[in-house]
């Protein structure tokens, strides 16, 4: 696949992913779906935007389309990953906390962000366990 085939559809994708998630800083009158909720129906959307952001941003980082992010896709040191994954993992986190405590923002929008952030320390926990930890493999 060419590079100017993904940027079309990477941009695309990330254009409607920030749309569908920026919804969510907003209150606006959102149905209530089958669960009655508004603020329910705005966290859904917001999740598909999120599921439309990171496609398009492994195309950005990796050049390729897909959706697990294997270690040997990045083109950095292998002992930086965890470092770089767990500070930004760290960074969403923190401000996850203070849009959580700011009464402009609906809670889903707080939310979302921290979800983003856990699973980024997730992914810098599974790159230190494997490749300093205690899961690499000695060569």
């Amino acid at each position: 696949m060419t590079d100017q085939a993904i940027g079309s559809d990477t941009r695309l994708q990330a254009l409607f992913g920030i749309i569908l998630v920026s919804q969510s800083m907003f209150n606006w009158s959102s149905p209530q779906g089958p669960w009655n909720d508004p603020s329910f129906t705005r966290g859904v959307i917001a999740l598909a935007g999120c599921v439309l952001l990171y496609s398009a941003g492994f195309q950005l980082v990796f050049g390729q389309k897909g959706w697990i992010p294997y270690l040997r896709l990045w083109k950095t040191a292998p002992e930086s990953i965890a470092k770089f994954t767990g500070g930004a993992g760290v960074i969403t986190i923190l401000a996850a906390i203070g849009m959580g405590s700011d009464s402009t923002l609906p809670p889903t929008f707080s939310l979302i962000s921290l979800l983003f952030g856990l699973l980024l320390l997730l992914y810098a926990s599974y790159a230190w366990l494997v490749i300093s930890g205690p899961l690499r493999e000695d060569r």
